[in-house]
């Protein structure tokens, strides 16, 4: 009898299905003479389609990619040429920022200790665990500074020369959300430093850099010719002027003050110079000033780090016995 072709196997569909598999078998007669015995026996099996659908990585969840937010904030120049900007990088890996200060000058180098304060995400949080690059810092203590700024650092270590920047950096160990979070943060941090060091409830002279708002150049307001003028460089501090512990006098006896270091480098930034028309002599290292002849209203000018056009208040000159 005819012989049955076997059915055309399906094609796989793009899910990559398994192809049909299709074995036919057989059986025909050997000897169409034997009567009564043609059997033809046809057995067809079929292998059962499997639909398995491919499934990427399946049984597998893929690792949570770390999420990097980054903030950067910039303050205000200061009266001394500090600025301050910051930048906040985060990473989800580690569940911490990374603060990055970058600290300027402008006319003169400065020195620190710098506040930084560095809050938790709530005010009511607590202060966060931090890491500090490099050289360990201190958290400021009111005692010492006479400044209360909770979670305050006091960097120590960092000289700016004029015109340049010096960085430090710190890791602050806290989970953020996202960049608003980050953001918010960045600047709360600004805020409460900014606050600390302008606080006008504060008396002492921590913290120079920052919080020196300006100078006033004093001079006795009658002095005879031909003498040395002293002259008292007194700082102004948002809380106001401070007679008691001047930043420079001149004549200069020993060593300059830490303030006058912080804010200028020290006697290499300070500089007098006449302002009365003659009447006045200044040495060669514009330190000490001699008056010359009689001036019935004189000023002496001064030049301190990023503070270049201080004047005394008008004094006179007379003659002994004047």
């Amino acid at each position: 009898m005819p012989r049955r072709s076997a059915p055309e196997p399906e094609e796989p569909d793009e899910g990559g299905r398994h192809r049909v598999a299709a074995v036919l078998v057989e059986v025909t007669a050997d000897d169409r003479c034997r009567s009564g015995s043609l059997v033809l026996l046809v057995a067809l099996i079929v292998v059962a389609v499997q639909f398995v659908p491919k499934s990427r990585g399946a049984g597998t969840s893929p690792s949570p990619q770390p999420v990097a937010l980054q903030a950067t904030q910039q303050d205000q120049p200061t009266p001394t040429g500090l600025g301050i900007s910051r930048k906040a990088e985060y990473d989800s890996a580690s569940t911490s920022i990374r603060l990055t200060i970058t600290y300027s000058a402008q006319k003169g180098p400065l020195r620190g200790p710098f506040l930084e304060v560095l809050p938790g995400l709530t005010k009511q949080a607590d202060c966060p665990t931090v890491t500090w690059s490099g050289k360990s810092q201190q958290q400021n203590l009111p005692s010492v500074t006479g400044i209360t700024a909770r979670c305050g650092w006091s960097v120590d270590g960092i000289a700016v020369p004029a015109q340049s920047t010096q960085q430090i950096s710190v890791d602050v160990h806290l989970a953020v959300t996202g960049q608003e979070q980050l953001q918010n943060w960045l600047d709360a941090a600004s805020a409460a430093t900014t606050a600390a060091v302008q606080d006008a409830e504060v008396a002492g002279t921590a913290y120079p850099v920052q919080r020196l708002q300006d100078i006033e150049v004093q001079t006795p307001a009658r002095i005879v010719s031909q003498k040395t003028l002293p002259i008292t460089l007194v700082p102004v501090w948002p809380s106001g002027p401070d007679t008691v512990d001047p930043l420079y006098r001149s004549p200069a006896i020993g060593d300059p003050s830490k303030m006058l270091v912080a804010i200028a480098g020290g006697e290499k930034g300070v500089r007098f110079s006449d302002g009365c028309s003659g009447a006045l002599s200044v040495s060669s290292d514009g330190l000490t000033v001699t008056t010359l002849s009689q001036a019935a209203e004189c000023t002496v000018e001064a030049r301190v780090g990023n503070f270049t056009d201080l004047s005394s208040q008008p004094f006179s000159i007379v003659t002994r016995g004047g």
